[in-house]
């Protein structure tokens, strides 16, 4: 099992702040937090806070001075995503969330195979979240062929399936 923190989000306010001001202070108290409580990864998302990719950049440089916990990058932007692995300091990653949809696979697989990161794989595409096992099946599977062929390795930290 691994578990990953997910209070690093701009879905709370004292984040959302924190991120339009600059503001370590937040950040840091719950990357230790998390990190303490015993998180195997810290999930940082700028959300609807900022628009602009450094401030995700900004975001995983504070988690990474807080604390060794590996990262997760959340964004549902490429660009996002792209900002916050490049800011990567070397340790293991995770791109968090990748649907099946056609666009979203080939913007966001190959960042994270150059980065080196793993996938969370969400098994819903451009139609949503699919009510039927069969199409469930075939999104994870979609998700799935797409890493391999992108050199993400199927084991080991590097391969995460949901």
């Amino acid at each position: 099992m691994i578990l990953i923190g997910e209070r690093i989000n701009a879905g709370f306010k004292d984040i959302t702040r924190a991120i339009r001001e600059h503001d370590p202070e937040p950040i840091v108290k719950w990357a230790k937090r998390q990190a303490d409580a015993g998180a195997d990864y810290l999930d940082v998302n700028i959300g609807a806070a900022s628009r602009d990719p450094a401030d995700m950049a900004w975001l995983v440089e504070v988690v990474q001075g807080a604390v060794p916990t590996p990262i997760s990058v959340d964004s549902n932007r490429p660009e996002v995503i792209k900002a916050g692995l490049s800011a990567l300091d070397g340790r293991p990653a995770l791109v968090n969330s990748t649907t099946a949809d056609d666009e979203k696979l080939e913007a966001i697989v190959p960042l994270a195979a150059e980065a080196g990161a793993g996938i969370i794989g969400v098994a819903m595409d451009a139609r949503g979240s699919p009510q039927d096992v069969e199409r469930r099946v075939e999104n994870g599977a979609k998700i799935f062929m797409a890493c391999m062929e992108a050199g993400i390795p199927r084991s080991g930290s590097s391969w995460i399936r949901c």
